[in-house]
């Protein structure tokens, strides 16, 4: 058995297909390359391959990652050959053995996001917002559905921001694994209701860095 790590980016109009087309991609990819993968065993066997941390639509991933397993063993041409059946916007960076635990998503703690914001000027206390002792935002519970109040400055690791050109560009890095996890999309949230901003969420880009791992 052979385990992979590539890493790969998604923009421009790929940002709207979802995760569980984007698995889907990587699979009609990987069987017109003639790259055989490792399968599951059981009575629905399907390919071993999963990714780091799930890329949330509309976002960009500049640094992502996924994992596979095949019984040939591969070299650096993988990433000629998939990025010849990849559409415009999704490019194969790198590719290398797998070096972790378990795997990709058991090992990940943590992710950086680059957000923009579009503000006129630089008038607003973004510092007041990260220095407050409780920072809260709305979330809607998985069992029960409702949305709920929750803290959330824990989860902020760190942070820094610059007002340019029009923007504030937040560069976050928050908890991004399967023990702790937080959205970026609950920042925008009580970060605007702070400042007292009300901007289209379209208007507002995000941008995933990089994936820490363990």
């Amino acid at each position: 058995m052979n385990k992979y790590v590539l890493e790969f980016e998604k923009k421009d109009l790929m940002i709207y297909i979802s995760h569980l087309d984007l698995l889907r991609l990587f699979k009609r990819a990987f069987k017109r390359t003639g790259i055989k993968l490792n399968y599951s065993k059981g009575f629905n066997p399907h390919p071993i391959m999963g990714f780091a941390q799930p890329l949330s639509l509309g976002y960009i991933g500049l640094h992502e990652f996924i994992e596979f397993e095949t019984e040939k063993v591969y070299d650096e041409s993988i990433i000629e050959l998939l990025n010849k059946e990849l559409p415009k916007g999704m490019k194969i960076l790198n590719i290398d053995t797998f070096k972790g635990n378990k795997s990709l998503a058991a090992d990940t703690n943590a992710c950086e996001y680059e957000i923009e914001i579009p503000l006129k000027d630089s008038d607003y206390d973004v510092n007041g917002y990260f220095n407050q002792n409780s920072i809260l935002a709305m979330k809607r519970m998985k069992k029960t559905k409702k949305m709920s109040e929750v803290e959330i400055k824990d989860k902020i690791r760190s942070y820094n921001y610059e007002f340019k050109k029009d923007k504030l560009l937040l560069n976050l890095t928050l908890d991004g694994g399967s023990i702790s996890n937080l959205s970026p999309e609950l920042v925008i949230q009580s970060i605007t209701k702070y400042l007292g901003i009300e901007i289209i969420r379209s208007e507002i880009i995000v941008k995933r860095k990089r994936i820490l791992f363990n």
